[in-house]
């Protein structure tokens, strides 16, 4: 089953469902189209990166005893809700904030964070 299709945006794409059991006339699909792969990064959601006053990039990570601390960045490629970033001081399972202005406290600390 092979269709073409043309978005709102003017892009068109040639569609290719090889195992079409299921579906029927009328339905409705929906698709993402990659134009580009990073593969071993750190993406964040781009509200969690902010610029010091001299135009350095950081994140705010969150602490076990609920502090912050500010880890500057360098970022790479992003798309409207994600960013690229990446740090020595960067590991795997951190916690970091998803709004780099939020002011948490303890009892909401875990649900303004984004882990790795």
């Amino acid at each position: 089953l092979t269709g073409t299709t043309t978005a709102s945006n003017g892009y068109s794409a040639d569609i290719t469902i090889t195992n079409a059991n299921g579906l029927h006339i009328g339905s409705k699909g929906k698709a993402e189209i990659i134009i580009d792969e990073v593969k071993n990064v750190y993406t964040v959601p781009i509200d969690a990166v902010g610029q010091d006053e001299n135009g350095n990039s950081y994140v705010r990570q969150l602490l076990a005893d609920g502090t912050t601390a500010t880890i500057q960045v360098k970022t790479g490629k992003s798309n409207d809700q994600q960013i690229v970033i990446s740090a020595n001081e960067l590991q795997d399972g951190m916690e970091i904030l998803q709004d780099v202005h939020y002011e948490q406290t303890l009892s909401d600390a875990n649900e303004a964070s984004y882990g790795f």
